[in-house]
């Protein structure tokens, strides 16, 4: 599945939309499923940083 979403992705909004890509925004989206909770002052890179944290939070629980 993920490497037709991938293709379908790339072929109709161009790069960036590589398995491991679709992957982090799957999570992005599990992590912070609403919107209105993010900032606009942290990027891409600092929301990947906060998701890590998390997951190493739940896995010592």
């Amino acid at each position: 599945m993920l490497d037709y979403l991938s293709a379908k992705l790339t072929d109709e909004f161009g790069k960036g939309f590589d398995k491991s890509n679709i992957r982090k925004m799957r999570q992005f989206y599990c992590t912070f499923p609403i919107r209105d909770t993010l900032c606009l002052e942290l990027s891409w890179s600092h929301y990947r940083l906060l998701m890590r944290v998390a997951d190493e939070q739940t896995r010592t629980f």
